[in-house]
């Protein structure tokens, strides 16, 4: 502002020194000189509006992902360099810090780490829509891992989902091929960089205006099932047993496709209802089940779904479902 108001009467003193002394060239030069002045206010007043606007926390999403495909192959990962791309080296935070605020987010203090990231994340209009529980991955979602308090410096890890679940792909700065130059941008299949850290406390939080325009059907709709199918295999997840079958699986099978074992109705094969509620867990018997319920549709797209299970997101093949 001070810089501004010192070249605006720097012009118009000027004028005002050519005017007295009457000399009509002078006077020329003297109104061009300000008419380019104010040609310059403009242009520097249109840039800090253009900056202001452009920084406010409305997020194009799809420049966070951008940023990182723009520097695969480019970064070197470190936690001592400039953090966020501008020496060729970034971590994971610093990293994330840079690609929201280019995206639109607002000026950081500093470039966070991922203890301080949940703050500029709230700030810039995300929510948190799942704490250390199953969560149907969204492009776009950005995952915290490590629990507060206790994830800044080697003890967390930030990154975006690239790709919708099922199969859902985390695109990250990280430390993945051991500090390799130029390699530290990667992106991987969620579940198995979750596996390698034994599947950390998670925090996920998502764009606020993004529900309304990802979800392609009504959170009225709901489907239920008239078909019995096999038991394949028990798997247990996150404190409780599960069901897997091949069919209503999405390939490749995964926790996402997991059904609790509480949501479902165990059969014979011609799917009668058994009096023996217990699954026969660790036994070669072969057994059946039953979805007897109507189950909310999170998301269809024609060809797999995602229903609420027992209270739990499950992925299926959209195939099998009934609409009510």
């Amino acid at each position: 502002m001070t810089r501004t108001k010192n070249i605006d009467q720097k012009i118009c003193n000027t004028l005002k020194w050519q005017i007295r002394r009457g000399n009509k060239h002078n006077l020329f030069q003297g109104i061009t000189a300000l008419v380019i002045g104010v040609s310059v206010l403009l242009t520097l007043s249109i840039d800090k509006i253009n900056a202001s606007s452009n920084h406010n926390g409305n997020i194009d999403q799809n420049k966070i992902i951008t940023w990182f495909k723009n520097n695969e192959g480019r970064l070197t990962y470190s936690m001592s360099g400039s953090r966020n791309g501008s020496d060729g080296t970034a971590d994971c935070s610093g990293s994330m810090t840079q690609a929201i605020y280019e995206a639109g987010g607002k000026p950081y203090d500093w470039l966070y780490n991922t203890d301080y990231l949940h703050d500029y994340l709230i700030e810039n209009n995300y929510k948190l829509v799942a704490e250390n529980a199953d969560w149907s991955a969204r492009k776009n979602d950005i995952v915290i891992w490590g629990s507060k308090g206790q994830s800044g410096g080697t003890f967390g890890h930030v990154g975006v989902i690239s790709r919708d679940d099922p199969n859902a792909n985390f695109l990250s700065t990280s430390y993945y091929t051991g500090g390799q130059i130029g390699t530290a941008v990667k992106n991987i299949n969620y579940n198995q960089f979750a596996r390698l850290d034994n599947f950390p406390y998670t925090y996920v939080y998502r764009y606020e205006n993004l529900d309304d325009e990802h979800s392609s059907v009504s959170h009225d709709k709901t489907v239920h099932f008239d078909h019995t199918f096999d038991i394949n295999q028990y798997t247990y997840w996150n404190g409780e047993w599960d069901v897997i079958n091949n069919a209503l699986s999405i390939p490749l099978t995964d926790y996402n496709n997991y059904i609790p074992l509480s949501g479902i109705m165990m059969t014979d094969e011609q799917g009668n209802t058994l009096a023996n509620q217990f699954a026969q867990i660790g036994t070669q018997k072969r057994e059946y089940f039953r979805l007897n319920g109507h189950y909310n549709v999170k998301y269809d797209n024609g060809k797999i779904m995602a229903i609420e299970i027992s209270g739990e997101p499950v992925w299926i093949q959209s195939k099998y479902a009934v609409t009510d």
